[in-house]
């Protein structure tokens, strides 16, 4: 026999849908003309690092945001152990593709340059397939130099 511990599974309702919970949703009062919603927020990646701006911008399926939802959101992002603004992002594009179900997604992450380290940007994309409106376009990405 091995002495080896045993492997522990996570339990369902671990981890990702608590956070997911916190993205509180109401119906989409606009649901057939299609519009973008943009959110933006901070969120603190730990020592050393400035806060990264958090941008989530979409076109709303069948729910819409909450706006105070997301500023709790990231602020328990702010609590988790995230080794960069890679992994932020990935966090926040699959908790808001799997509680909104958007027509079109895009989630920012700016770090900005800070104690010789550059700005870093990370920009993730999703769609619904085969999702087009020629009339509701996302807004231009946004800069990571100063003007």
């Amino acid at each position: 026999m091995s002495s080896a511990a045993p492997v522990q599974v996570p339990a369902p309702g671990g981890p990702a849908s608590e956070r997911r919970g916190l993205l509180a949703t109401r119906p989409n009062p606009g649901a057939g003309s299609p519009f973008f919603i943009r959110f933006t927020s901070t969120v603190d990646l730990g020592p050393g690092v400035p806060p990264a701006a958090v941008e989530l911008c979409f076109v709303p399926g069948r729910v819409v945001l909450e706006p105070a939802a997301f500023g709790a959101y990231c602020a328990h992002l702010a609590t988790l152990a995230l080794p960069g603004a890679e992994d932020l992002g990935v966090m926040v594009r699959n908790d808001a593709d799997d509680a909104l179900m958007p027509r079109v997604l895009r989630v920012v992450v700016t770090v900005p340059a800070c104690f010789g380290r550059p700005a870093h940007q990370v920009v993730l994309e999703d769609s619904e397939p085969g999702w087009s409106d020629e009339h509701v376009r996302l807004p231009p990405l946004p800069s990571t130099t100063s003007d």
